[in-house]
C-alpha cells in the first residue's frame, strides 16, 4: 500500500510538472503571437506592403487560429484595391471573436470600394451595436451615406458642405444642415464635436483610399484640420498634449510626402537665445534636427521636441516663421552650415529641481536600485552626479522635473532606510542653462569658454552634464538670466 501511495504521488508530481511545462509553453506561444501581431501592425502603419505580405504569410501559418492576422491581410488587400479578396478573408474571422469588430470595418470598406454603400451601412450598423462608443463606424457611415445614389437636393447640399471636412464624423453644426442629423444624434455628447483623423486609423486610411477621392487640393480648397486633438488606438477621443499641433502638422506633412512643413508661431524663427530677454539674440537661417531637438528638450519653446523627432524620422524640412510678419524664417533640416558658428543657441529651463541622497553605502547595485525605482514610477532623471566614496559612503545627486519632485522625494523616503542612506535633500530654486552646437564636436575648449563666461558674472556651478553637441550646467535660479546673457555675449558678440 505504501508503495502504491508513493507511486501515485510520483505520478501526480510528474503530471503537475507536465501541466506546468504545457502552461509555460502556451504562455510563451501566446506572447510570441502577440509580438508577431504587433510587428505586423507596425509594418501596416508604415505601409511597408511587401514586408507585411511576407510577415503575414509566415505568421498566419504559425498561428492559424489568430484572427488578427486575417484582419491585417484583409486590410492589405483593401489597400491594394482588391475588395473581393478582402471580403473573402474577413468571412473567415469568427463571429464574436476579438477581431470581429475590426473585420466588420474592413468589410464596410470593401463594400464601399465595390460601390455598394447600402451593404456597407448594414455592416456598420452591426458594428455600432457592438461598440456604440467607438467613433470609427460613425465616420465610415458618414462616408457610405454620401455614396448612396440619390437626386435629393438636400443630400447634394450636405455632400458639398461636408467636402471641406470629409475627415469629420460630422459635427452638430453640419448635422443640423444635413441628412446626418439622425446619425450624429446617436453619438455620445463627448463625440459630437469629434474630428476624426485618418492618419490615426488604418481602416479610415484604407476607406479613404478606396472611396472616391475628394480632390480638395486640386480644387484649390484650403483643408483645415484640428491639431490638438485626436484618437488613440481604441477609438477614445483624447488630447495630444503640449506641442500637439506642431506634431500633427509634421505627421500630415510626412503622410503627404511634403517637401516642407511651415510652422507659424509668435516669433519669426529660431534664435540663439530668447530674443525677449537677450536683445542681441541672432536669428538662425538654418539649424540641424539634432541641434533643434536638443534646444527643444532643454527649454527652448519654439518647437516641441516630438515634432522635431518626427521631422527627423521622416526627413521633413521644417520652417519656423512668424504669423505676424512676412520675414523669412529658420529652416530645420538634416544638416546645417556650422562652419561659421561654434554653437547654435543658449537655452534655459526653470522647470527643474535637484535631489540629493546623502550617505549612500559605497557598494555595487545601489545606483541601479535607486534609479530603477524612480523609472518604475515614470520619473525621468536628467543630470546625475555621484561623489567620490568616503568613509564607506557616497552622495548621489540628480535633477528631475519640478512637478515630479514631490513624488520622487516621497518614493525615496520610503526606501531610504532599506538602502542604508542617511538623508534626502532637495532644492527647487535651481535652473539649467545649456549651450547646443554641432560645431563643438570638432572645437576643443568650448566648455572652458562657457565656464569662463559664468565666472565673469560670479555664477556658481552646482552640476555639469555634457554630450557631443550639448553642455548643461545647474545653477541658482536667481543667476539664470545673467548666466544666459554672459554665455551669449561670450559666443556671439562678434557675429
Amino acid at each position: 500500500q505504501a508503495a502504491a501511495e508513493a507511486k501515485a504521488r510520483e505520478a501526480a508530481r510528474q503530471q503537475a510538472l507536465a501541466d506546468a511545462k504545457a502552461k509555460a509553453a502556451a504562455e510563451a506561444d501566446a506572447r510570441a503571437c502577440r509580438d508577431a501581431l504587433g510587428a505586423c501592425e507596425t509594418l501596416w502603419a508604415a505601409k511597408r506592403v511587401d514586408a507585411l505580405e511576407a510577415a503575414l504569410a509566415k505568421h498566419a501559418a504559425e498561428w492559424p487560429d489568430e484572427p488578427g492576422f486575417m484582419v491585417l491581410l484583409a486590410r492589405l488587400r483593401l489597400l491594394q484595391g482588391r475588395p473581393d479578396d478582402a471580403l473573402e478573408i474577413v468571412e473567415t474571422v469568427p463571429a464574436g471573436s476579438a477581431a470581429d469588430f475590426e473585420a466588420q470595418l474592413v468589410a464596410a470598406g470593401a463594400f464601399l470600394a465595390k460601390n455598394r454603400p447600402e451593404e456597407s451601412m448594414q455592416v456598420l450598423e452591426r458594428a455600432i451595436q457592438a461598440r456604440p462608443k467607438d467613433p470609427r463606424p460613425y465616420f465610415n457611415m458618414a462616408v457610405a451615406f454620401l455614396r448612396l445614389p440619390t437626386a435629393d437636393p438636400d443630400r447634394e447640399i450636405a455632400a458639398r458642405e461636408l467636402r471641406p471636412a470629409y475627415l469629420l464624423c460630422g459635427t452638430e453644426e453640419y448635422a443640423k444642415k444635413s441628412m446626418l442629423e439622425k446619425l450624429v444624434g446617436t453619438l455620445e455628447p463627448a463625440f459630437r464635436d469629434f474630428n476624426y483623423s485618418v492618419l490615426e486609423d488604418p481602416e479610415a486610411s484604407a476607406l479613404t483610399a478606396s472611396c472616391e477621392q475628394l480632390p480638395l487640393m486640386e480644387e484649390r480648397r484650403i483643408v483645415v484640420v484640428t491639431g490638438f486633438q485626436g484618437v488613440n488606438r481604441y477609438g477614445d477621443m483624447t488630447t495630444l498634449g503640449r506641442g500637439g499641433s506642431d506634431t500633427s502638422a509634421v505627421a500630415i506633412a510626412a503622410a503627404m510626402h511634403a517637401d516642407l512643413c511651415q510652422i507659424f508661431t509668435d516669433v519669426d524663427g529660431v534664435y540663439t537665445a530668447d530674443p525677449r530677454k537677450i536683445p542681441g539674440a541672432i536669428k538662425l537661417s538654418s539649424i540641424s534636427y539634432d541641434e533643434m531637438l536638443e534646444l527643444a528638450t532643454l527649454g527652448a519653446q519654439v518647437l516641441h521636441n516630438r515634432s522635431v523627432e518626427m521631422a527627423k524620422k521622416y526627413n521633413i524640412e521644417l520652417e519656423v516663421l512668424s504669423s505676424l510678419t512676412r520675414r523669412k524664417g529658420t529652416i530645420v533640416k538634416e544638416e546645417s552650415n556650422v562652419e561659421k558658428m561654434l554653437i547654435s543657441g543658449v537655452a534655459k529651463d526653470d522647470n527643474i529641481s535637484r535631489i540629493s541622497i546623502i550617505g549612500v553605502p559605497d557598494k555595487p547595485g545601489l545606483a541601479f536600485k535607486i534609479f530603477s525605482k524612480l523609472a518604475s514610477k515614470g520619473i525621468n532623471v536628467d543630470i546625475i552626479l555621484q561623489s567620490i566614496g568616503r568613509n564607506g559612503t557616497k552622495d548621489i545627486s540628480f535633477t528631475v522635473d519640478k512637478n515630479k519632485m514631490d513624488d520622487a522625494i516621497a518614493l525615496l523616503q520610503q526606501n531610504t532606510e532599506k538602502w542604508g542612506a542617511s538623508n534626502i535633500v532637495s532644492d527647487d530654486n535651481v535652473t539649467k542653462v545649456s549651450i547646443v552646437g554641432a560645431g563643438m564636436e570638432t572645437h576643443p575648449g568650448v566648455a572652458a569658454e562657457m565656464f569662463e563666461a559664468l565666472f565673469s558674472r560670479s555664477v556658481n556651478i552646482q552640476m555639469i552634464s555634457t554630450s557631443e553637441i550639448k553642455i548643461s550646467v545647474l545653477i541658482n535660479k536667481a543667476d539664470g538670466d545673467r548666466a544666459v546673457e554672459a554665455i551669449h555675449e561670450k559666443f556671439f558678440e562678434n557675429q
